[in-house]
């Protein structure tokens, strides 16, 4: 199982909130209570045209979306 966020993970890149929100909400997918998974569910995210271009976007997208968790190793077949 694979998650694929096709973009805007905001409306507005430059609320602080919105940033917030949506780090709740991807949280979600890594919590293995949430999701009765030992890792989480693993998860890319393809930002929108409403999550940059603002300072926000290089700010809080490391920050808020892209924790260690989230961040997975792709490993092709026959590696």
């Amino acid at each position: 199982m694979y998650v694929v966020h096709a973009g805007d993970v905001v409306n507005t890149a430059s609320s602080t909130h919105q940033w917030e929100n949506a780090a709740a909400a991807m949280a979600l997918l890594e919590d293995p209570s949430t999701t009765n998974l030992r890792d989480g569910i693993p998860y890319g995210i393809l930002p929108g045209n409403h999550d940059f271009p603002t300072e926000n976007h290089n700010a809080y997208f490391a920050e808020y979306i892209a924790s260690p968790v989230a961040i997975t190793t792709v490993v092709t077949r026959g590696q």
